[in-house]
Order: structure tokens, then C-alpha cells, then sequence
């Protein structure tokens, strides 16, 4: 009796699931590298639906483990299946910096080095 309690409990927890979406990011070339760069990425959205979703960005430093830069997208329409996504399908993009770090201001300026 409790095994097939539990296979029916398993079975409609299958229906209260939802899909992922995976996220492959494209990693930028060695050297001086701009904000748009981080945004270089496909999306795999593995559901049968459309999702409205949010990108969000945080990097720290590795030594400290305090924040250098957050960004934000607006929210986007993910449709099923792969989507490249760049800086500019996604725009606008807002960026704040971190308390004692001095990072370019432009949405299209350098990152700090390191």
C-alpha cells in the first residue's frame, strides 16, 4: 500500500514541475573586454511555452568577494527552443557599479582589468 502511495504521489509531483532554461555563455576574447561582451550568451529554453524572464549579472572580486558591477535587463520574452542573445537584442541594460571600484560609466566602456 505505501509503495503505491508513493508512486502516486511521484506522479503528480511530475505535473507540478516546470522546465529549466540553460544558459551557455560565450566567453570573451583574452584581454581588455566591454560590458557588451558579457551579454553573449544562447538561452535554451526546454519547456513547450514562452517564459517572461530577467538576466541578471553580478561580478565580484575574487579576492575580497565584493561586488565590482551588477547589471539588469529588462524582462524578455524567452520562446521555446534556443535563442543567441546579445547586448543589443536585450537593451537597455543598467549597470551600477560598486562601492570603491571605479568602472566606466558608459554602457559600452571597458571593465576594470583583472
Amino acid at each position: 500500500m505505501q509503495r503505491k502511495l508513493l508512486l502516486i504521489v511521484c506522479l503528480l509531483m511530475g505535473w507540478c514541475l516546470q522546465a529549466q532554461v540553460v544558459i551557455t555563455l560565450q566567453l570573451p576574447p583574452l584581454g581588455l573586454t566591454i560590458k557588451p561582451q558579457l551579454w553573449n550568451m544562447s538561452l535554451i529554453n526546454t519547456s513547450g511555452g514562452s517564459m517572461t524572464t530577467q538576466l541578471q549579472m553580478v561580478m565580484t572580486d575574487a579576492g575580497t568577494g565584493q561586488t565590482v558591477l551588477t547589471a539588469t535587463t529588462p524582462l524578455i520574452q524567452l520562446q521555446p527552443g534556443a535563442q543567441a542573445i546579445t547586448a543589443s537584442n536585450v537593451g537597455p541594460l543598467t549597470y551600477t557599479a560598486g562601492a570603491g571600484y571605479a568602472v566606466d560609466a558608459n554602457p559600452n566602456g571597458f571593465l576594470p582589468v583583472g
